[in-house]
């Protein structure tokens, strides 16, 4: 007999989980009128999950925590692998292009700028479009030469509001990097938080939230593109990535072609 598939998508856990309804007859000798309901006597075993004990096994002793290893870097001395970071800059301070050179840095396993690297794929979100890009492409190749192969650029923004959307860009991630070390660049934090209210603390807590679901599933440092303020100096918007981020840079336009970094 015919059976029917249902995908389950659950957006909490992310499962693909095929379950199979049967439309088959049921079994000869099986009232067909009637519901099969347990015979008198029959014992009904529930299974629970204890979630305080659940939450108990997840403690760690300072044992525990002191033989944990130590962060990895991705672009030592500035990033880590498995982190959340921003990288801020006034408009015009090549902001997207030293997040480009470090992530075609990283992918081929140079060093950048003269700090070792970890060698990791690369996933762009490239919210603003690739037209400007295609341009810092075409001059980064003519400066470094080949350009490097684990690089997966994509050419529009992802809503960190639309909660199935984000689930499938964190998924698609997991996928790329999986088993694999990671940087994920998502330019420009404006551009993926469309409907959110960037001075409100509780809306970007939203989006620090999305950030950290991708860093879980994938282990890659987050990097987010970021503008600073009107004044130049802090990130623009509520003052709540500023607890919740492990690095912070900032970028300054030194001359046309020029600009200097700085670990805040």
């Amino acid at each position: 007999s015919p059976e029917e598939a249902i995908v389950c998508t659950c957006e909490m856990c992310g499962c693909d989980v095929a379950v199979s309804l049967a439309t088959s007859q049921p079994p000869p000798g099986a009232d067909q009128g009637q519901s099969q309901e347990p015979s008198p006597g029959t014992d009904i075993v529930v299974s629970e999950v204890d979630e305080v004990d659940a939450l108990i096994a997840e403690m760690l002793s300072l044992d525990e925590i002191k033989d944990r290893p130590a962060p990895r870097y991705l672009i030592k001395g500035l990033l880590n692998l498995d982190s959340e970071s921003w990288l801020i800059g006034a408009p015009g301070s090549k902001k997207s292009f030293a997040a480009l050179d470090m992530a075609c840095h990283v992918a081929r396993g140079d060093p950048w700028q003269g700090f070792a690297v970890t060698r990791a794929v690369v996933i762009v979100i490239a919210a603003e479009g690739a037209g400007g890009l295609g341009r810092r492409v075409r001059a980064w190749e003519r400066a470094h030469g080949p350009l490097p192969t684990d690089v997966h650029v994509l050419p529009r923004p992802v809503q960190a509001a639309n909660g199935p959307a984000w689930k499938v860009l964190e998924r698609a991630c997991a996928r790329l990097l999986a088993g694999r070390d990671g940087l994920v660049v998502i330019d420009t934090q404006a551009r993926v938080t469309v409907g959110l209210k960037e001075n409100d603390a509780t809306d970007m807590g939203f989006y620090i939230s999305a950030v950290g679901d991708i860093r879980r599933a994938t282990g890659a440092c987050v990097l987010t593109v970021h503008h600073t303020g009107r004044n130049g100096g802090d990130a623009r918007g509520s003052s709540g990535i500023d607890g919740a981020q492990d690095t912070e840079l900032k970028i300054k336009s030194t001359g046309k072609l020029s600009c200097s970094l700085s670990v805040e």
